[in-house]
């Protein structure tokens, strides 16, 4: 009792009130009733006893958030407690241990998660508008709510379980983990097949059968190992010289963006509601995420859509004979050397000697070096120019600590390094009238700026991609770090997980 409570009144020098409250527990504890009624029983003679004990002037009991501010205020009732605002500061748990390491832990899973996310919300919107037209139309031996709504709460369970914190930050063991990764797999499965039987519902009503998959999800996923993959649209002269898809829009606002559907041919055109879709685009598809490579009969068809909000429109895709194709997208390099030993298709292969390259449409103007590094970015309405560099950096594992970076720390071995652009290594340069990119592809990773004309607000930004290698070398931490020349002096803003701009300063 005497040395629980001198790290109590330790503790207590801390605060400005001598109302102290302490967790008692920790990681993997009170498993069974017998372990919580002994930690129990212990505290409370413990208690008990330091009560007894006059001269040392303590009370000591079990209580809860409300007792505890309770006897706070009534201790100092008019006392200003400091609130700090800021910036979350990594956590240490001793000397430089700072657990950020999680932060980046299993990336693949955290992406996961977030894909999960999109699909259960997505569907449970379409599942819902279906139930309420089949209620309307009093047509409940046709739609199979209960098996549907059951898949909904299986996915929406098996998402709240992996959001567990061993779970979403990636420090769980591997057979964890891969259970984590199974049940999120089934999760995404169980949202294809809510949307596909609501849309299918929704659109065809009295010819909707639940045994008919009349429709199916583009992404298909073999295992909770890969990444999606979309199905390919085989359209040929004798067989299939049109195909239809459907695009859904979940949100709640009106859509304008561009869509990639994977094909057969480069020779198609798009109609939607019997008119052309002139705002088309092709590009190749490449072999790999680090190949130059193009794939044989399969090539990237981007659309523009305009999707009003929690609506289905639908796309129609033609074999072109006579009537002229969507526009091919124009391929540049910097080295004769980087050309494709093959091209599929009709694409235009070109070699530039700029020494800068630039992407540019009605608003933003980015300049690139040869290396395709980001160099400036310039606003046209405006005409401001802000010079801005980027750098992938590298950081190694100290050998020196008694814990190496893992699963919760990030221990480095000093300052980043640069990554420098091998011999290997190439920059690719594709111009549509839709999209156009800056591609780098290095042996550790890949990186690929693109920059849209869509006349809507995808046009205001430079879309930044970055692909990590898994098989690349172990006890290797990347990271992307920009210099720019903007003047901001003390104040700053950073994002806050995508939801809100915040001021630093």
């Amino acid at each position: 009792a005497e040395t629980l409570l001198d790290q109590y009144r330790k503790k207590s020098q801390l605060y400005q009130t001598n109302v102290l409250f302490v967790q008692l527990g920790d990681d993997f504890r009170y498993r069974t009733m017998d372990e919580a009624r002994k930690q129990f029983e212990n505290y409370d003679k413990l208690f008990n006893f330091m009560n007894q004990q006059t001269d040392w002037h303590v009370d000591a009991q079990f209580g809860t958030l409300s007792d505890y501010f309770e006897k706070l205020l009534h201790e100092k009732p008019q006392t200003q407690f400091p609130s700090y605002m800021g910036d979350f500061f990594t956590y240490a748990d001793r000397g430089d241990h700072y657990w950020s390491g999680y932060y980046t832990s299993r990336a693949f899973f955290k992406r996961m998660d977030r894909v999960v996310e999109s699909y259960l919300r997505a569907s449970e919107i379409l599942f819902s508008m279906a139930n309420a037209k089949m209620l309307e139309q009093k047509t409940t031996s046709k739609f199979p709510t209960d098996n549907l709504f059951t898949m909904l709460v299986k996915a929406r369970r098996n998402l709240g379980v992996f959001q567990h914190h061993d779970g979403i930050t990636g420090t769980s063991k591997d057979h964890v983990v891969n259970d984590y990764g199974s049940k999120l797999e089934t999760a995404i499965k169980s949202a294809q097949n809510v949307m596909e039987h609501s849309a299918a519902y929704l659109l065809y009503q009295n010819d909707y059968s639940a045994d008919n998959d009349s429709l199916l999800s583009n992404m298909h996923l073999k295992s909770f190992e890969s990444l999606p993959r979309r199905k390919l649209i085989t359209l040929d002269s004798q067989a299939q010289t049109i195909k239809v898809v459907y695009i859904y829009n979940p949100t709640d606002q009106r859509r304008i963006q561009i869509v990639k559907i994977l094909v057969s041919t480069h020779q198609v055109f798009v109609t939607s509601n019997n008119q052309p879709i002139d705002s088309c685009q092709i590009d190749p598809k490449w072999s790999g995420r680090k190949s130059n490579m193009m794939a044989k009969n399969k090539f990237e068809l981007l659309i523009l859509v305009n999707i009003e909000a929690y609506s289905l429109k639908e796309y129609t895709i033609h074999l072109s004979t006579t009537q002229q194709s969507c526009p091919l997208t124009t391929i540049e390099y910097m080295n004769e050397k980087d050309k494709p030993m093959e091209s599929s298709g009709s694409f235009k292969i070109e070699i530039t000697d700029k020494k800068l390259i630039k992407l540019s449409n009605r608003f933003l103007s980015a300049s690139f070096s040869k290396t395709g590094g980001l160099r400036s970015v310039q606003h046209l309405q405006h005409d401001e120019k802000v010079s801005v560099r980027l750098n992938p950096i590298r950081y190694g594992t100290s050998t020196n600590a008694d814990h190496n970076s893992g699963a919760y720390l990030f221990l480095p071995d000093g300052e980043a390094q640069d990554i420098p652009m091998g011999d290997h290594d190439l920059v690719r340069i594709q111009r549509g009238p839709l999209v156009s990119r800056v591609e780098i592809l290095h042996e550790m990773y890949g990186l690929q700026y693109k920059l849209t004309n869509t006349n809507g607000s995808d046009d205001y930004v430079i879309e930044l991609g970055a692909t990590t290698h898994l098989n690349m070398n172990n006890d290797i931490e990347l990271a992307l770090r920009f210099t720019t020349g903007i003047k901001h002096g003390d104040e700053f803003f950073t994002d806050l997980n995508g939801f809100q701009k915040r001021l630093s300063n």
